[in-house]
């Protein structure tokens, strides 16, 4: 099939959905545009996405690569615009350049990650659509990613070739896949993608193995049984463990410090899965713990202060990561000069100095705590990633380490941000 460039073929969509899913990727019909009018019963009064959301009941899930089903839907509806699902499901990741803002960093950003390998290329009303093969890993399907610059990965979709925008404009192939295909991402720009986790995929429950009857009578089951307990007992352990190394690092070292270890203290233990979600109830013997341990150096002397503070702290940050609010505001501020010159204005080397600073000023004169997988978190990067930035930003001058966290990131390490503001 000649693919559509410039207005140079009469292919129509289904024949582009059939393409598209002859190489592997998943397609489904959104609705199209009419005139300047989504082609949805809405019409002009289309709040979704005009000319972008999905005909399929079930959205971006319902995109398949069988032929039957592919013809029946363009069948029905012969005008629909094309949609690929993006993500592990069709091996891709399309990195969505939009407006003058994203131009802007499409050349800011290979000065700092490198060139990027050609591929197929999109023109779209306002920019491109650049497509490359999926990295592996849940990549987050992310609007302003970078400003002007969104990520198509999993959990997403784009709208493709020979669709028309409801601009009046039609989606062109600049450089098409039957050229070159999707390639692979140079290592800088893979770390470089929004990374997280399919929340789906966490709260599926494993499937249950089959019962044998005899298990019960069997000296491999008892050994099995015996594992099970003792890897149970092993990770309470575990757990106690962090929870006894998080009360010695946030004592207060003398009075009027109560209320700010307390909430520091806090922090530390969101940061172990296994309590995070808990009520404050069942945290009251570690809270007994902490006061004992605080009471040489603290004024007031009653529990009931010290778990007054707990639970109102516990419950302000219930509803999500308390580090989000000083994420933002850090992200907003202006970047240290010297990050600038050493990381690039948009590396996200450059957003987590912003954050140590932004936590250092909360502290004061005080280390603060950083936890790997909270870095890894904020900056949406592997926990890999967001340790060996923290190493490179500690070898630059921009951080002291004061104590090391433990390798798992459970523990966060304490650090003081020696940079300039």
């Amino acid at each position: 099939m000649e693919v559509y460039q410039n207005g140079s073929t009469d292919a129509t969509p289904l024949e582009f959905a059939l393409r598209y899913a002859a190489m592997g990727w998943l397609v489904f019909p959104v609705f199209s545009a009419k005139d300047g009018v989504c082609t949805c019963e809405d019409g002009r009064h289309c709040k979704k996405k005009p000319a972008k959301h999905p005909r399929t009941n079930h959205g971006f899930k319902a995109a398949v690569t069988e032929t039957k089903k592919i013809r029946r839907w363009w069948r029905n509806h012969p005008d629909d615009n094309v949609a690929i699902r993006t993500g592990a499901e069709s091996n891709l990741v399309v990195i969505d350049v939009d407006g003058p803002d994203g131009k802007r960093a499409m050349v800011d950003l290979p000065r700092e990650l490198g060139a990027l390998p050609a591929g197929p290329v999109v023109q779209t009303a306002n920019g491109w659509h650049l497509y490359f093969q999926h990295p592996g890993g849940y990549i987050k399907s992310l609007q302003n990613h970078v400003l002007g610059i969104d990520i198509r990965g999993d959990k997403g979709y784009v709208v493709a070739p020979p669709s028309i925008h409801i601009s009046g404009e039609r989606y062109t192939w600049h450089v098409s896949p039957d050229e070159v295909a999707p390639p692979v991402l140079p290592d800088a720009w893979r770390d470089w993608l929004p990374y997280g986790t399919d929340v789906t995929q966490k709260a599926q429950k494993p499937p249950k193995s089959p019962k044998t009857p005899e298990c019960s009578e069997s000296p491999e089951c008892s050994e099995v049984k015996a594992g099970g307990r003792h890897h149970a007992s092993a990770d309470r352990q575990s757990t106690k463990k962090d929870v006894e190394g998080i009360i010695e690092q946030t004592l207060p070292t003398g009075p009027r410090q109560r209320h700010r270890q307390i909430f520091r203290f806090v922090l530390r233990i969101k940061a172990i899965p296994e309590l995070a979600d808990l009520p404050a109830d069942d945290l009251q013997e570690h809270v007994e713990k902490w006061h004992r341990a605080a009471k040489k150096h603290i004024r007031t002397k009653d529990f009931e202060a010290t778990w007054a503070d707990f639970v109102f702290a516990w419950e302000e940050c219930r509803g999500g990561n308390p580090m989000t609010a000083l994420f933002e505001q850090a992200i907003a501020s202006t970047p240290p000069k010297a990050a600038v010159e050493k990381y690039g204005e948009h590396s996200r080397r450059t957003r987590l100095v912003k954050v140590c600073r932004a936590l250092q000023q909360r502290e004061g004169d005080q280390p603060f705590f950083l936890s790997t997988r909270q870095a890894a978190e904020l900056l949406e990067v592997s926990p890999k990633h967001a340790s060996r930035w923290l190493k490179r930003l500690t070898a630059d001058g921009f951080l002291q380490l004061v104590r090391k966290g433990s390798l798992a990131g459970r523990l966060a390490a304490e650090f003081r941000y020696t940079g300039e503001d």
